[in-house]
């Protein structure tokens, strides 16, 4: 899966690197908050980092672009629980590691200002590469905590947001953006219930299905540079 993911962004790269020749390239990365909705309701924030690489489409009035990019982020969510063996509180979060792959358009709208003002949407695709799940597998006794064989390893989601590129020449630019990153899709999917044993009453207990869907808001701050082909008759 990983494999065919990185072959997909290599096609889709070169083919925005083909159709346009010039184009803008890059590192960004942040922070931001991500929390989760378990059956609808929503748990606790954490406050993870992010970071992609990224390439864009130049076109002829600078206005648009169409964009694309690759990278790791967390998402996940935390709640607070009391410890059974010494009756004491404390939070406990869940993260998941993922490969996130984007793609989108982008849309600035004044160009004669500084900083240019614009706006983007996309589609993204993710794969979970690593959870902490397996810390908690000791204390899990009431199937509280989500369980491994459950987790989704690949989703999907939208991302919309907009931000600010500042002029600090035509070939280096750097910028700041905001993005709401709802996932279609569930990060964590028990779609029946589990039966588990109870050590203190020595009962079985039903666990009822789950559903957990990842949603974040993240703040990014990036260099563009410029790739320029200029041709010469």
């Amino acid at each position: 899966m990983i494999n065919r993911q990185i072959l997909t962004v290599f096609f889709l790269l070169s083919a925005l690197t083909l159709s346009s020749q010039s184009f803008h390239f890059g590192p960004k990365g942040g922070t931001g908050i991500s929390y989760q909705q378990w059956n609808g309701s929503d748990r606790s924030p954490i406050i993870p980092l992010h970071g992609d690489m990224f390439i864009e489409t130049l076109d002829d009035d600078g206005k648009g672009a169409i964009y694309a990019q690759l990278g790791l982020h967390t998402r996940g969510s935390s709640t607070q629980v009391r410890n059974i063996f010494n009756n004491s509180l404390g939070r406990t979060s869940f993260k998941y590691q993922n490969i996130s792959l984007g793609a989108g358009i982008k849309k600035r709208l004044d160009l004669d200002r500084s900083p240019v003002i614009y706006y983007q949407a996309g589609i993204r695709g993710e794969y979970t590469v690593a959870n902490n799940l397996s810390e908690f597998e000791a204390i899990n006794i009431s199937g509280t905590f989500p369980l491994e064989p459950f987790v989704r390893k690949f989703n999907y989601g939208i991302t919309v947001g907009g931000g600010f590129e500042f002029d600090l020449g035509r070939q280096f630019q750097p910028f700041i953006e905001f993005n709401f990153m709802p996932d279609l899709s569930a990060q964590y999917d028990q779609f029946q219930s589990v039966e588990i044993n109870d050590p203190f009453t020595n009962t079985i207990r039903t666990i009822p299905a789950r559903t957990v869907r990842n949603i974040s808001l993240e703040v990014t701050l990036g260099l563009k540079f410029l790739r320029e082909v200029i041709y010469v008759d």
